[in-house]
């Protein structure tokens, strides 16, 4: 064994050894080593390691992935699996999987802390040495990964018995060519938290009036947004993928479906159910034409004809062709061949009926960012989203849940009274965050502050699944135990939360079985007494004021809005593209936009283009000059429509100040057609007068290019020349 590591492992055993006496507790392990229990391990200084997937210096990388149950049960046996793999250059032989746990519990929320930012190398029990208690893996070569499996009966653990929190974990100790090891040091580790209620005895005892914890999950339903230049969702293969199962949209639906009649709270942005939506039928171009009319609630067994292009307001009935569902089939089979965009919003809509649903700002707005740059623009997002999420054809209330948690006092002035807030505790300083509030008053906001020690798990991994359900049970009872309040958690649901089927079925059985944790939801917490604090108790990082979207991206977002407007004007018989354009800018100022805002604007701009392409098809013709025959007369200008829809334009003129030109009355013209206008010219100065016409919808903001010509009046010639 090389002398670093041997020096290492001679000083962590003569440590165990020191520290068991000190405490008094002794815990048996290999050769009789005493170990301490978790008080020291609580108390002792935190180290970087902490934040590593594996201790520096350990040749095999141990990974706990399974426990069951979640909680330390009254008899029988926890289940622990997991990997191990060799990172060495060495192949290890005769691995030995042992089990331990610490001695005594973590009961406050600042044990927990320290717990879980201490190293990881650092003891905190014996190894469980019983035989068939411990796993064995024969050999592992260089870069080899190997499952393990240990079952731990009840009456092994050696832990005092008393409620709170323990380490559960795991060591391995292996051979190499060199031999084993002279000092039973691991050579590799993992460690969860596990609570335990209480005593068995005094389980029975209050059986029937143990309190609970009240406790919220708030699941998010995001994902970024994103239309190409024509106004179809863009990367429709990728939202295939994320519908799936397996993927980020699939996994929430599986949650949902999982929690059953569970209380969830669910964080929906209607931007994303749109586009759902839309790739539902079809994936539809921004269409200019006149929207179709819509369906009758009377039922006809006739065709309603092809999908229409424009944004729907919506979930489908699944039908793909346009065709109404059977009612005798639309059940079971229309479900078994709908196409996964429909079946996904039918199965998430009625998976959510019972659930609290909160709408975020239509994209998720960067509240922040709209605050300092253009606090209409989110208000519009505001309205935008509305009191119903449309494609689920369910009813909501409004919400801002920044992803990252934070919000700065200009965000809060925003905001509407009526919105729920929910932020991160670490939006509030130490001090106040100490106190574990779950609910406090911010410039008149109630809000409700999330638990940021569950996203970090029980410390050595954050993006673990079981590291986060674990500190969530944890978590809650340590509140349970020292009289703090409810509990808020967030779930992390993005592409490397980890949160597949398995994983979701037991998050909802071990919250089940810690019979201490009362789910509910926000709402549930309404009768809640809120702290007050003030806002100069707030906490908003440099480093996350430095994410926020800039005032070019809104101006771009603001741009797009503009001209779908204008595009909305010139088209009589469509009401609809304004809304659709604005849907398209909304997505561009969102918080996921913050990672790359040289692409949404892109994206924006894209769509501004070929909006401008289609109006650039309405044009005007004029002569190449004109003279007039007085100082005032007519001239004659032709409009023509190039487009294949039907537009409402006028013409109107741009001259010096020597000459005024009136505007032509409002024309409509239908799709290819041509038609001439006259208009009223005046001269009141000496001059050539260069005259430029343009095309401009009906309250004179100009449509396209302009057509320049020469203008000159005889009479006012004729008196110069005298």
């Amino acid at each position: 064994m090389p002398p670093a590591r041997r020096a290492a492992a001679t000083a962590v055993a003569a440590g165990v050894g020191l520290l068991g006496t000190v405490l008094g507790t002794p815990v048996v392990g290999p050769a009789g080593a005493a170990a301490p229990g978790p008080a020291a391990t609580a108390t002792a200084a935190t180290a970087t390691a902490a934040t590593a997937a594996r201790v520096e210096g350990d040749p095999l990388t141990v990974q706990i992935d399974r426990v069951t149950p979640a909680v330390i049960p009254e008899s029988g046996t926890i289940r622990l699996a997991g990997t191990v793999t060799n990172d060495s250059d060495e192949q290890w032989r005769v691995i030995k999987v042992y089990p331990l746990t610490s001695a005594a519990p973590f009961t406050t929320p600042e044990e927990l802390r320290e717990a879980a930012a201490s190293d990881p190398a650092q003891p905190f029990g014996g190894r469980i040495t019983t035989e068939g208690v411990f796993d064995t893996i024969d050999v592992l070569d260089p870069g080899e990964t190997a499952r393990f499996r240990v079952r731990v009966p009840r009456s092994e653990l050696s832990i005092t018995g008393e409620p709170g929190v323990y380490w559960l974990g795991v060591h391995t100790l292996g051979e190499t060519d060199a031999g084993r090891e002279e000092v039973p040091v691991a050579d590799g580790r993992d460690r969860v938290f596990i609570p335990l209620r209480d005593p068995p005895a005094t389980r029975r005892a209050r059986a029937r009036q143990q309190p609970t914890l009240d406790t919220a999950l708030v699941v998010p339903l995001r994902h970024q947004v994103r239309y190409a230049a024509d106004g179809s969702v863009a990367d429709p293969d990728a939202w295939t993928a994320d519908l799936e199962p397996a993927g980020s949209l699939g996994r929430l639906l599986e949650i949902a479906r999982e929690a059953g009649t569970r209380p969830l709270t669910w964080l929906v942005d209607p931007a994303v159910t749109d586009a759902v939506a839309r790739l539902g039928e079809g994936n539809p171009r921004r269409s200019l034409a006149d929207p179709e009319p819509q369906p009758t609630d009377e039922p006809t067994d006739e065709p309603t004809g092809e999908p229409t292009d424009g944004p729907t307001d919506g979930p489908t009935d699944g039908a793909t062709d346009g065709a109404a569902p059977d009612p005798d089939t639309a059940d079971a089979p229309a479900r078994a061949v709908a196409p996964p965009p429909n079946a996904w919003l039918r199965q998430m809509s009625s998976a959510l009926a019972t659930d609290e649903v909160l709408s975020l700002p239509y994209a998720d707005t960067d509240v922040a960012g709209a605050a300092d740059t253009d606090p209409g623009l989110y208000r519009q997002a505001r309205q935008r989203a509305g009191r119903r999420v449309a494609a689920l054809d369910l009813p909501s209330a409004p919400v801002v849940a920044p992803p990252g948690g934070f919000l700065d006092e200009p965000a809060f002035g925003v905001v509407s009274e009526e919105a729920t807030v929910l932020a991160s505790d670490l939006v509030v300083d130490r001090a106040i965050r100490e106190r574990a509030p779950a609910v406090v008053e911010v410039l008149g906001h109630r809000v409700y502050l999330t638990n940021s020690a569950v996203d970090q798990g029980s410390g050595p991994r954050e993006d673990s699944v079981l590291d986060v359900r674990q500190r969530m049970l944890a978590e809650s009872l340590v509140r349970l135990l020292d009289r703090r309040g409810p509990l808020v958690v967030t779930l992390p649901t993005d592409e490397t939360s980890g949160w597949d089927p398995a994983a979701v079925s037991d998050l909802f059985a071990a919250l089940d079985a810690a019979d201490w944790v009362r789910l509910t939801t926000l709402g549930g917490l309404a009768d809640r007494r809120a702290r007050p604090i003030e806002p100069t108790r707030l906490r908003y990082p440099q480093r996350i004021e430095g994410q926020e979207l800039g005032s070019v991206t809104f101006a771009t977002a603001r741009a797009l809005i503009s001209r779908g407007r204008l595009l909305d004007n010139v088209l009589p018989l469509n009401d609809t593209v304004a809304k659709q354009v604005e849907d398209e800018a909304l997505t561009i100022v969102g918080y996921d936009d913050r990672s790359d805002e040289p692409e949404a604007r892109a994206a924006a701009d894209a769509a501004r283009a070929s909006i401008d392409t289609e109006l650039a098809k309405i044009t005007v013709e004029t002569p190449p000059s004109v003279t007039l025959s007085s100082d005032s007369g007519r001239l004659s200008a032709d409009v023509v429509n190039g487009t294949e829809q039907t537009v409402r334009v006028r013409i109107q003129a741009a001259t010096d100040p020597g000459l005024e030109i009136t505007p032509t009355p409002v024309q409509e013209l239908g799709p290819g057609e041509r038609a001439t206008v006259q208009m009223e010219a005046t001269a009141t100065t000496l001059a050539v007068h260069a005259v430029s016409l343009i095309v401009a919808d009906e309250n004179g903001r100009p449509v396209g290019t302009a057509a320049t010509f020469p203008l000159r009046a005889n009479r006012v010639s004729q008196v110069i020349w005298v």
